[in-house]
């Protein structure tokens, strides 16, 4: 079905220039915005009732790790998305002559895009006594965690349905890790394997 632009969106298309990085978050911002709200909902909604639960007290830093794994685990449906978005909607991004590094590094400033609501709640809410080290731990995770997932789609080519299976025992399996004393930053170097994985064996098709 063709579907009609209107004059001035046209224009604004060709006069203003979209970054390579944004094509997605605006493709999910025109296609399918009520995913993207309710997902961001829901996680920051965990985040900021965690922050709240410790108004007085003094903060339990495995608790807080438990609900950042599954604030986190909730944009797996974000990560399917871009992984059509990848394959469906702009196949030919997989065969242009792009390094690994530069896949790796695109997708990496996407997941800032996408994780920026969650991270700037994260920082603003640390309390005071936080160390600087653990806001980066938080950010290198959240990026992590969702760089892992994408990688994981793309090496098993799987569904929906597959991928909430396997986030679904990963997330325990994270939140048991860090409940046993496991800090986050530790739980980005068990994900480095699949991606690097992922990109030899899917991703680089020509590497120049």
């Amino acid at each position: 079905r063709e579907v009609k632009i209107s004059f001035f969106v046209r224009y604004l298309n060709r006069r203003i220039y979209r970054p390579f990085v944004l094509w997605y978050p605006i493709y999910l911002l025109k296609n399918r915005p009520i995913l993207l709200f309710l997902s961001k909902l829901l996680s920051i909604g965990i985040l900021v009732a965690c922050f709240s639960t410790y108004t007085t007290l003094r903060y339990d830093w495995r608790f807080l790790g438990v609900s950042i794994v599954t604030a986190m685990s909730i944009n797996i449906v974000i990560v399917h998305s871009l992984f059509d978005f990848y394959t469906c909607q702009l196949p030919i991004l997989k065969n242009l002559p792009i390094s690994s590094v530069k896949r790796v590094a695109y997708f990496f400033v996407t997941s800032c895009f996408l994780l920026m609501p969650e991270i700037i709640v994260v920082i603003r809410r640390l309390p005071v006594e936080a160390p600087t080290f653990y806001a980066w731990q938080v950010m290198l995770y959240a990026i992590g965690n969702f760089l892992f997932y994408l990688h994981w789609i793309i090496l098993k080519n799987a569904d929906i349905d597959r991928l909430g299976k396997f986030s679904f025992f990963c997330t325990l399996i994270q939140i048991y890790l860090v409940l046993f004393g496991l800090p986050l930053f530790g739980l980005v170097i068990t994900m480095i394997p699949i991606i690097v994985l992922a990109q030899k064996r899917y991703l680089v098709m020509h590497d120049y």
